[in-house]
């Protein structure tokens, strides 16, 4: 079904069907790492977590990073039940422009609960003073981003930042598959329309409300949540009111709140 093949150029994976389509309706793989300030000097271990791992036999990205920031050194896998490696699953012959290919497949699609660890970079700091996020992400230009289930489904994927900065009220330490995070709504400032994303280590029910500056109640969903990453989205006439205002999700696990900003 699904095989790698090897150039002194490229990898790519060769699909034996051409009738490959997006689901439109299925949930995106979603790969998860902690946004961090980088310092000169200091040598960073980024550990790379997957969400929405359902039923998936086969993924491709690829990452791009700027190479006077940062000087790649190693990947590993960090996954028991699917272990990659830097020989078969990461092609890094174009590393010294800052680009990374990560694939991997199977014959039967494989599933994994929660958020899970999969595979850790670890990069040298060439120069600091910049954010995590704004010198590494996924670019389609290198290597499409995508995922396959068994029957040859096609699924969306995503990379997401999560704080390093813990805003959660109540909210237990945070390791790898464990994540509770409310993630900065997108677009911010908005105007229209707006998204909030949420990771759940388990399956919960969650609150997901809106205030004002006076605590008062705008806007609320309650609903069971499988594990994994979700978003909802958020209209501006839902709301009815513009300016600096709170959104703020609550588990069992416990609260987290942000900050967004609304404008006419």
């Amino acid at each position: 079904m699904f095989f790698y093949a090897e150039a002194s150029v490229s990898y790519s994976i060769i699909l034996d069907s051409l009738s490959l389509k997006p689901d439109p309706s299925a949930q995106p793989l979603v790969w998860c790492v902690r946004d961090q300030l980088l310092k000169a000097g200091q040598t960073i271990e980024l550990d790379f977590s997957v969400a929405n791992f359902t039923d998936i036999a086969a993924f491709q990205h690829g990452m791009r990073f700027d190479p006077a920031v940062l000087q790649f050194q190693q990947a590993t896998g960090t996954n028991t039940e699917l272990a990659l490696d830097q020989l078969s699953h990461f092609g890094a012959y174009r590393i010294a422009q800052g680009e990374l290919r990560t694939l991997w497949s199977v014959a039967e699609g494989k599933t994994l609960p929660g958020v899970q660890p999969m595979y850790r970079l670890r990069f040298k700091v060439l120069q600091g003073g910049k954010k995590l996020s704004e010198v590494l992400g996924l670019d389609p230009a290198i290597l499409a981003a995508l995922a396959y289930t068994t029957d040859l489904a096609q699924r969306a994927v995503q990379l997401v930042f999560t704080d390093f900065e813990q805003p959660g009220i109540n909210q237990p330490a945070i390791v790898a598959g464990d994540y509770f995070d409310l993630l900065q709504n997108r677009p911010n400032p908005f105007s229209g329309r707006t998204t909030i994303g949420f990771i759940l280590p388990a399956a919960t029910d969650a609150q997901l409300r809106v205030l004002d500056l006076s605590g008062r109640e705008l806007w609320r969903v309650d609903k069971a949540y499988p594990a994994g990453y979700h978003e909802e989205s958020v209209r501006l006439d839902e709301i009815g009111a513009t300016g600096m205002l709170f959104y703020e999700l609550t588990t069992p696990q416990g609260t987290q709140t942000r900050k967004m900003l609304a404008l006419k």
